[in-house]
């Protein structure tokens, strides 16, 4: 007789014989267990996905952006042709007309020579009035009042001196120069226009040191710390480009109810492609969550 073996069914018989020899080995699982399992998976912590990385963006200001006003009034006789192109610092930007305040330095002058010469009689006098004090030709009374004369032209020629100084600063002011080496960015005041006091005349910018601010959620500001190197990405016409910055100052407190603290780095720009107004990410290492 030929047996036909089914190798289905005795992997199946196998599979049974493994359940049977495991139940022997391991026994029924008792309710206890179950409870003590549950109470394991209760006792084990339970692992909180990583917070996202905070991804800030910033804006590229200049340290020194000045819009410079006038200190007198007067008239626009001359400027730059156009705004933009580079200044010295102490460049005359912007000239106003200062005839009047010549006539006024000149009358200054001239009061200031008069009396200066009217201290040096005085002095002249004094020395007379003392001779003539030591050999008793004339009495103390007439020694007081050459010195009180004396006093009083040295005080007049004192005030007459800086009257004639402060003539002097106002004609200085009548140009309005370059506080600083930069760019003009734009001149306000027009040629043959009337610029009054604290009006402004142009607006300067150094693009040579810039700074970045920042606004930092209140949940990551207690990880930074000022003076520590941040790698910074700007973007310029499509390029991004990446430079080192210092975080040099952060906020003592939140702006308001956006609970964000305000934070300032500084970096220098060699390529001089960087220009205020221009937006920055701001990537740390390590990564702030």
């Amino acid at each position: 007789m030929r047996l036909h073996i089914n190798p289905e069914a005795n992997r199946a018989l196998a599979g049974v014989a493994l359940i049977v020899a495991a139940s022997v080995l391991l026994g029924p699982v008792s309710a206890q267990d179950n409870e003590a399992a549950k109470r394991a998976a209760k006792a084990r912590p339970a692992v909180a996905p990583p917070a996202p990385l905070v991804r800030l963006a910033g804006e590229v200001l200049a340290i020194r952006d000045a819009h410079v006003a006038a200190e007198v009034s007067g008239r626009v006789v001359a400027r730059p042709d156009t705004d933009g192109g580079f200044v010295k610092e102490g460049d005359a930007i912007v000239v106003l007309d200062d005839r009047a305040i010549v006539a006024a330095e000149r009358r200054a002058r001239a009061a200031a020579r008069s009396a200066h010469a009217r201290r040096e009689w005085a002095r002249r006098e004094l020395g007379r009035v003392t001779a003539l004090m030591e050999k008793g030709s004339i009495g103390k009374s007439d020694l007081d009042r050459a010195e009180v004369a004396l006093l009083e032209a040295e005080a007049n020629a004192d005030a007459a001196k800086a009257a004639h100084e402060e003539v002097l600063v106002q004609r200085e002011r009548t140009r309005i120069r370059a506080p600083f080496a930069g760019e003009l960015v734009r001149v306000y005041a027009a040629l043959g226009s009337y610029l009054r006091v604290s009006e402004p005349a142009y607006r300067i910018v150094d693009r040579t040191a810039l700074k970045i601010v920042a606004y930092v959620p209140a949940h990551v500001v207690s990880s930074l710390k000022t003076g520590r190197q941040i790698g910074v990405t700007a973007t310029f016409e499509q390029d991004a480009a990446q430079r080192p910055a210092k975080l040099v100052s952060i906020a003592a407190a939140s702006t308001g109810t956006s609970r964000t603290f305000r934070i300032e780095l500084r970096l220098r720009d060699k390529s001089e492609k960087l220009r205020p107004g221009m937006a920055a990410w701001l990537h740390f290492d390590p990564p702030l969550r």
